[in-house]
């Protein structure tokens, strides 16, 4: 771990990364970091001590991107944060590190419904009793830097996770008066109203409002409040942020589809492409759309085009419920950079 530390300060980053990467011994890796990586920090003097923390910590979040359940990376980013933040206030050496931190911990999602990976002994798809989870690093974050303006949308998207689930749509809607109040579907609409609220909040705020208007209109959509939508997307479609103008046109189309305005949704989905040409998800709801409209060919072609690009683009709608997690590469890329 020492020897792994010290090459990770020396700058030669690339190349323990790749060696964690290959290593079939990353558990036994993570438990030393958790073990000596705060004394490493204070071994270089007292003038080092602040930025070795950071290396150990930058290095905790390394192996954190290795995986995906929370009861893998949620305690590495809270060692990382503890190391960082029990002796010490904030400051700017440490608010990449958090950027960073809060964008891994959106990654991996997670309600309280489903807390651990399947076990040995359990029934296939059986999930964990309902409850939220204990560690909210997001929370963490805002307390170190309350004016850091993304920390507050990742604390709305936080709440949102396992809310932003649409109904089937093969049964008729259930008004809230019919739900059994403990079902899990009236919690999750409370759940999907505490979100809104939050993503209200911030609709005047010039950077975080297209965004926060998108994903409020989707919890609304999830909650069969179709005319409520229109508005929220028509706010997002506009924003300069590629990622959330394509899903403002793309839920638009969705909307209006279950609406059974078709030709307006053709156009939605079409728009969402011009903005981010070969998407998967508008292409095979516009395939879908023009196929049900008589136009088989057309619908063909859309899916061949979208299924022939190289390489393949990045689907925002397959990102839509992780957070930060759309910028983590630039965030790490970042946090790597503070400590040459």
């Amino acid at each position: 771990m020492t020897d792994l530390l010290d090459r990770y300060e020396r700058g030669d980053r690339a190349a323990v990364v790749a060696e964690l990467a290959a290593s079939t011994g990353r558990a036994r890796v993570v438990r030393d970091l958790r073990s000596h990586g705060a004394a490493w920090a204070q071994a270089g003097g007292p003038d080092q001590v602040r930025r070795r923390k950071l290396v150990a910590a930058t290095l905790a979040l390394e192996l954190a991107s290795f995986y995906l359940w929370p009861e893998d990376v949620h305690p590495l980013v809270e060692w990382g944060c503890d190391l960082l933040t029990r002796d010490d206030p904030p400051d700017d050496l440490e608010l990449p590190w958090q950027r960073a931190a809060v964008a891994m911990f959106g990654r991996a999602r997670d309600d309280g419904s489903l807390t651990s990976r399947l076990g040995v002994d359990g029934a296939r798809g059986r999930t964990l009793p309902a409850g939220r989870q204990e560690a909210n690093h997001i929370e963490h974050a805002r307390l170190r830097f309350p004016r850091e303006s993304r920390f507050r949308l990742a604390a709305a998207m936080f709440v949102a996770a396992g809310a932003d689930t649409e109904p089937r749509r093969d049964v008729e809607w259930v008004d809230d008066a019919l739900l059994f109040r403990v079902s899990f579907e009236a919690r999750r609409r409370a759940r999907a109203r505490e979100a809104i609220a939050l993503f209200d909040a911030m609709k005047g705020d010039p950077v975080l409002g297209p965004e926060a208007d998108m994903r409020a209109g989707y919890l609304r959509l999830t909650l069969n409040d179709l005319d409520a939508t229109h508005g929220h997307f028509a706010h997002a479609a506009a924003s300069r942020d590629s990622f959330v103008a394509y899903l403002g046109h793309f839920l638009s189309g969705r909307v209006l589809e279950r609406e059974g305005k078709s030709v307006e949704a053709a156009r939605a989905y079409r728009i969402a492409l011009s903005i981010w040409p070969g998407a998967m998800s508008a292409s095979t709801a516009l395939a879908a759309n023009r196929f049900q409209a008589g136009s088989p060919d057309e619908a063909y072609a859309i899916v061949d085009a979208a299924m022939s690009a190289t390489p393949r683009p990045r689907d925002p709608w397959n990102w839509f419920g992780y957070g930060d997690l759309r910028f983590l590469p630039e965030l790490m890329a970042d946090l790597r950079e503070s400590l040459r």
